[in-house]
């Protein structure tokens, strides 16, 4: 019986800050009880304890977009911490007390799982170059703001940058059009600004120009956060950066 009492002590304590709470005040009461030798009282309350916590998890416990998003965030934090290698389904469902089944209750699969993750991360990307460039500027300088963000994005938050990047699917499982839809938000904004600064140029070659900024600054990423080519820091980025828009705008008189 005290056994019992003890375990779902454990459990409400680690899922449920508000039942763990009343319980405990519960057990108070029946420990003061006990302390003066009867018994049957304690036994008494410590079972409407028992009764009463048990009732609490039924009706707090998370179901549907709530253990999603206390998976996502687990997930998040595992990755955050130790990189993209280190997140398992076991992890994340450890992390939120619950077992492997349930999250692919809520998630097909192990994919989507990830997928959902790194959306939040390019949402918070998208967010961050959005309101750098709030404040008015001529589109040349629009583009180094976007590129300075880029770079800030990436330095401030190297784990849950990386994974969006990391994460394969099998080819014969494509990318979601919704998850394609996301990523491709980043490259709409760059080619925001060269639409303005060539504003007869094909749709075709504003796509192309903006990929090839895009591709440009994001490999000057990962050589700095790798260490590679004497690149280690943010300035040497932004600086490459910086060179990289300039050289395009001199090649089409736009300087």
């Amino acid at each position: 019986h005290d056994q019992m009492i003890e375990d779902l002590a454990r459990l409400v304590g680690k899922q449920h800050g508000t039942a763990s709470t009343a319980f405990e005040d519960e057990l108070s009461m029946a420990a003061k009880v006990a302390m003066q030798g009867d018994r049957n009282a304690w036994n008494s309350l410590a079972e409407r304890a028992v009764d009463d916590a048990a009732q609490m998890l039924k009706l707090k416990q998370p179901v549907g977009d709530e253990i999603k998003l206390l998976a996502l965030d687990a997930a998040a934090a595992i990755v955050e911490a130790d990189g993209l290698g280190a997140l398992s389904a076991r992890k994340v469902a450890g992390a939120i007390g619950y077992t492997v089944g349930s999250l692919y209750n809520v998630f097909d699969n192990f994919d989507e799982l990830v997928m959902r993750m790194n959306a939040r991360s390019l949402e918070m990307l998208t967010a961050q170059a959005s309101k750098a460039i709030d404040a008015p500027a001529p589109p040349a300088e629009q583009l180094r703001i976007l590129a300075r963000a880029y770079v800030d994005f990436a330095f401030d938050n190297r784990n849950l940058w990386a994974a969006i990047f990391e994460h394969h699917v099998d080819a014969d499982d494509p990318w979601p059009t919704w998850y394609r839809d996301l990523s491709g938000q980043p490259m709409t904004l760059i080619a925001k600004q060269l639409a303005a600064l060539q504003p007869d140029a094909r749709r075709s070659a504003i796509e192309r120009t903006a990929r090839t900024l895009f591709s440009g600054v994001h490999g000057a990423c990962l050589l700095a956060i790798h260490k590679r080519l004497q690149m280690n820091t943010r300035q040497s980025v932004l600086d490459v950066a910086d060179t990289l828009i300039d050289t395009w705008l001199v090649a089409n008189d736009l300087n």
